[in-house]
């Protein structure tokens, strides 16, 4: 198994990058390869031109290929106004390479501090509608990890997360080795 974290927002010094880094602490613990990608890179979010892996180049082509290698996505979505925010909406419009999400497990972790998991609910649905689109088979986790910026240190949530990264391990198939 192999993770890529994708935080979904691209606000500097973020809540869901403070989330998504004890996310990658906990899978660290278990020693399982992981990636952090940012959508900082995709300055093309919002001027409508497709992003496909084959023709994306620099730190778009870097980040595509964090997905690509990972057989896990775990995107960490935090909730704009009852749903998430437009970056990551324009990622998934956008990132025209069904290679990056086919034959994927992929999970959802809600970051804000209400405790609601709009954004990621949304981003889901959003998954669900790419995997239709693109004829290409996902895994979706049923369950999405909420997590409240200011209690992520605390052991509880420490735990929360452990028991998440159990949960991915369930849902990511072995490649069998023939």
């Amino acid at each position: 198994m192999e993770v890529c974290i994708i935080t979904g927002s691209i606000r500097e010094e973020n809540t869901t990058e403070k989330v998504s880094q004890a996310f990658a602490a906990a899978i660290k613990e278990k020693n399982i390869p992981y990636s952090v990608l940012s959508l900082l890179p995709f300055d093309t979010l919002f001027t409508g031109t497709f992003v496909y892996l084959e023709s994306a180049t620099g730190a778009q082509r870097e980040e595509l290929e964090k997905m690509y290698r990972a057989t896990t996505l775990v995107f960490v979505v935090p909730t704009y106004y009852k749903g998430m925010p437009g970056a990551l909406k324009n990622f998934f419009d956008l990132v025209r390479s069904s290679e990056v999400y086919a034959n994927k497990t992929i999970a959802f972790i809600s970051s804000n501090h209400k405790n609601q998991e709009y954004g990621a609910r949304q981003a889901l649905e959003v998954m669900m509608g790419l995997s239709l689109f693109f004829k290409m088979h996902i895994t979706v986790v049923p369950e999405i990890l909420i997590q409240n910026q200011a209690e992520i240190n605390k052991n509880e949530n420490k735990n929360e997360m452990r028991r998440f990264v159990e949960l991915l391990e369930e849902y990511t198939p072995t490649a069998i080795k023939i």
